[in-house]
């Protein structure tokens, strides 16, 4: 088995809304990751082949090109907010009622495979371009699987005769969530 893998730098900000911690084990209850913070991430996508392509490779480096402009694009600099997080319209300023008004899909690679949304407004507006829109709870390990199943399917479609091993989702050198299958 042929195995690549390739990183990409970013800096993004979240809210676990679900964060609840074993105080026994953890040293106390508080849970900072509930409060919104940001942090310098990190994903790391690691690829597989039983064999090389025709030019012995399991995929050029640079075809993972798609990665980074998504990443830099929509993630970069960018709040991810879920819509199931009770405070989202408070968060926001948009009702999640209304939220398919104001939202425009954002996909992994020219139409290809929807990630999630960016919310739109009429001119710029500085605090709603700020937001990435998901519907899961964006934790490390759900962040994981989300980049891992976008990037598996967009894989499936391609010529390339590879797939992805698992996705590593670092929030900061000493910490990260791994998804694969």
């Amino acid at each position: 088995m042929y195995k690549l893998s390739k990183s990409f730098d970013f800096c993004y900000g979240h809210r676990v809304y679900s964060q609840d911690v074993v105080a026994k084990y953890a040293g106390n209850s508080d849970c900072p990751c509930h409060r919104i913070h940001g942090h310098q991430g990190k994903a790391s996508i690691h690829m597989e082949a039983a064999k090389l392509d025709h030019r012995d490779f399991v995929i050029d480096f640079k075809e993972l090109g798609f990665v980074k402009r998504f990443l830099d694009d929509n993630i970069d600099h960018r709040f991810i907010v879920s819509t199931k997080d009770p405070e989202f319209e408070r968060l926001v300023g948009i009702s999640v009622d209304d939220i398919e008004n104001h939202v425009r899909p954002v996909y992994l690679l020219d139409g290809e495979v929807l990630m999630g949304y960016r919310i739109i407004v009429g001119g710029v507006d500085e605090h709603l371009d700020s937001f990435f829109v998901v519907d899961f709870n964006p934790t490390s390990e759900k962040l994981a699987e989300w980049l891992y199943s976008g990037i598996q399917k967009l894989i499936d479609m391609s010529p390339f005769g590879c797939h992805v091993d698992y996705v590593e989702w670092s929030e900061t050198p000493k910490t990260s969530a791994v998804y694969g299958e």
